[in-house]
């Protein structure tokens, strides 16, 4: 699978790699060994580096076949299971066995991605998230119960990780994110984002992860289709972000346009702080 390499570089700092099963890699770790905090920006990283790594692929590639063309529509899944293990060693390789393997690979053919309407997504099951002592309704976490004829019902927490909400803890003026569409996060993607009473629909253009995204709003009264595209640039000490918006009649801009600069400004400069905060807590776990 494409950027498997990419995911196992980001997952092995914290866990064991046991083996590759087909499209799939099979990890671990002692649990005296990690945090929760460790476990959950695991996912998150190697979530990212994945479809960075699509990212560059298309970027780089010119051939259209059918193989290449639907690169950019593989998507990530994580299973993770808190329980015991047996590790049995065979020449110079090592295998995990135990119930509680055979229920993480049960897990992998469930139903929870039909649950979300997602395919990018990462299971908890209850037992993690206990031992984590993690509330997975405050993460914004879905709730479900997968079943299995021989092992009976497991209830799991199913992470979105492609979670347009994520915006209303930075975003300033957004009260909460509503997605309209099912699938996958990205073009097609039509939002409804609350500010206050009003609502601003979303329409998602364009969109190439970790690189650019370009959508198109609609405000009651407003305007119809105003196009907005941010552009994300890495560079020697983070990332700049650009934004660029479409020109709209002059005066709708007078009425909306100091608040609108205000906000996007105050929108960056919290989600700074809090990226800047999650490095800094990254840093000292690792120490």
């Amino acid at each position: 699978m494409e950027g498997a390499g990419d995911v196992v570089g980001a997952v092995e700092p914290v866990f064991r790699l046991s083996k590759l099963e087909g499209d799939a890699a099979f990890a671990y770790a002692p649990s005296e060994t990690i945090n929760p905090s460790m476990v959950l920006d695991t996912v998150e990283s190697a979530y990212f580096s994945f479809r960075r790594r699509l990212r560059d692929i298309t970027h780089s590639t010119t051939c259209e076949c059918n193989a290449c063309v639907r690169i950019l529509s593989l998507d990530l899944k994580f299973f993770i299971h808190v329980r015991d293990y047996v590790v049995r060693r065979i020449a110079r390789s090592e295998e995990l066995t135990g119930p509680d393997v055979i229920l993480v690979h049960r897990l992998a053919k469930g139903s929870s991605g039909q649950a979300i309407g997602q395919t990018a997504y990462a299971v908890y099951t209850a037992q993690t998230m206990e031992q984590m002592s993690v509330n997975p309704s405050v993460l914004g976490f879905t709730p479900h119960t997968e079943s299995f004829d021989d092992l009976g019902e497991v209830p799991v927490s199913i992470q979105d990780l492609t979670d347009p909400a994520k915006r209303v803890a930075w975003q300033r003026g957004t009260t909460g994110v509503e997605r309209v569409t099912e699938g996958s996060h990205g073009t097609g993607t039509v939002n409804h984002c609350m500010h206050g009473p009003d609502v601003l629909i979303e329409h998602i253009a364009d969109y190439r992860p970790f690189s650019y995204i370009t959508a198109r709003y609609d405000q009651a009264g407003l305007f119809t289709q105003m196009g907005v595209t941010t552009e994300l640039e890495e560079t020697d000490g983070g990332t700049r972000v650009a934004m660029r918006l479409e020109r709209i009649d002059d005066g709708i801009w007078e009425m909306i346009g100091p608040a609108s600069t205000e906000n996007y400004q105050a929108s960056i400069d919290t989600l700074k702080r809090m990226l800047d905060q999650a490095a800094a807590i990254a840093a000292a776990e690792t120490d």
